[in-house]
């Protein structure tokens, strides 16, 4: 089956924090209302872009972090899960004002846990920190530990959940009155 994904990109070139493939994973139902607003990104633009309560329902930042070696650690803001579908397999995910707390994912989990449920709430050692583990997750961004975000100066990935009844051209439109050059982007996946 083919469904259509469609994508605001700021600028001329597409930052690759979140590659086509890895896009198309997370979308889980109703792709034509997620959008990817990417290349060099960032946290002003998202915070920008969160301001258009009208236009999006959600809007979500992604970045990376180091929680040590041979374990991949992506940085993600509240919203992502909501913004992709993405709901825990156990425990939660995260709320705007989490700190110190850790998302796992499946396979991480299975690995590293022995697929332990009593893992939820306990603290444990990533890099040099120590985080509560709050819930499991799929696969959704290609990592191991999913930590919150928190605005930094890099580039990062966003991706936006459009208002029920919004089309594209009112959210280009919006966009473009933020004063972002705004080209549109037409994801197909098998």
């Amino acid at each position: 089956m083919k469904y259509r994904v469609t994508g605001l990109v700021f600028g001329a070139a597409l930052l690759g924090a979140c590659s086509h493939a890895e896009f198309r994973k997370m979308m889980h139902g109703e792709p034509e209302r997620r959008v990817r607003v990417a290349s060099e990104s960032s946290a002003a633009t998202y915070e920008k872009l969160r301001k258009l309560d009208d236009i999006f329902e959600a809007v979500a930042a992604r970045g990376t972090c180091n929680a040590g070696p041979r374990v991949k650690c992506v940085t993600l803001s509240s919203d992502w899960f909501r913004a992709s579908r993405t709901p825990p397999r156990l425990g939660r995910v995260f709320v705007r004002d989490d700190r110190d707390v850790v998302v796992l994912s499946k396979n991480y989990w299975d690995a590293s846990h022995a697929s332990n449920p009593a893992i939820i709430g306990q603290v444990v050692n990533l890099g040099e920190k120590k985080y509560t583990v709050v819930g499991i997750i799929g696969e959704i961004a290609e990592g191991d530990v999913y930590l919150p975000w928190t605005p930094a100066g890099d580039s990062i990935s966003i991706i936006a959940l459009l208002r029920p009844g919004v089309d594209l051209k009112k959210a280009q439109a919006a966009t473009d009155a933020l004063g972002a050059k705004v080209k549109l982007e037409t994801y197909k996946a098998e």
